[in-house]
């Protein structure tokens, strides 16, 4: 985000402080009146999303807005947490023998789809068992189950919205690098999506609940 054209910064911290206080999760969090804490990893899989959590202390008071990764990442421990993603760089940590194995009997769709729902319906299920609520959105490449099996997410997962950060900003031709991060434009679009229709969703449950 803040390598936008025309956007200047003294050092590296500050331009990292810009992208913290003007990603979409931060400008929902802030407008829903709480401190955004990130706990993103550059790289981050959904595997890193749902440990990350579980090492939270967090409580009612408190929501998650989990934003959901690629479908095709994940994570080892060697001495540390290495993620593992597809056209970045391998960590130097890790053999890249090794590498090369796990992106063919791993970094499949099939293993992907299942790995990613999972995390979504174990993190959900843990936040609804301790009454945290979560704020469910795509950041790309969705679990798309449907047209194979009969699946419908349970009551503990709710969604925001119905598409991805991605589709939305590609929908509205958001400027973005050239590794295809947008910038603030394409944040501040999506952020106000998103809380339009939790706007609505709070709505509708006043609605039935009176």
């Amino acid at each position: 985000m803040s390598k936008e054209p025309g956007l200047v910064f003294n050092d590296s911290a500050q331009a990292i402080d810009y992208e913290i206080t003007h990603c979409y999760p931060s400008q929902i969090a802030q407008t829903l009146g709480y401190t955004a804490v990130n706990r993103g990893i550059s790289g981050g899989s959904n595997d890193a999303m749902f440990r990350l959590f579980l090492n939270e202390t967090l409580t009612p008071n408190d929501i998650v807005i989990a934003c959901w990764s690629g479908i095709n990442r994940s994570e080892i421990y060697d001495e540390t947490w290495l993620q593992l993603c597809p056209g970045s760089l391998i960590p130097k940590e890790i053999n890249p023998d090794y590498f090369k194995q796990w992106l063919l009997y791993s970094a499949n769709d099939e293993v992907g789809v299942l790995n990613k729902t999972k995390n979504i319906l174990a993190l959900n299920a843990v936040a609804h068992a301790q009454g945290i609520r979560v704020i469910n959105i795509d950041s790309f490449w969705p679990v798309d189950l449907w047209p194979i099996v009969n699946f419908v997410w349970p009551n503990t997962v709710k969604w925001a919205v119905d598409i991805d950060f991605m589709s939305w900003c590609q929908q509205h031709n958001f400027p973005h690098t050239e590794r295809v991060h947008f910038f603030k434009p394409a944040h501040d679009s999506f952020a106000e999506h998103v809380l339009e229709n939790l706007s609505v969703q709070q709505t509708l449950n006043t609605l039935r609940v009176g």
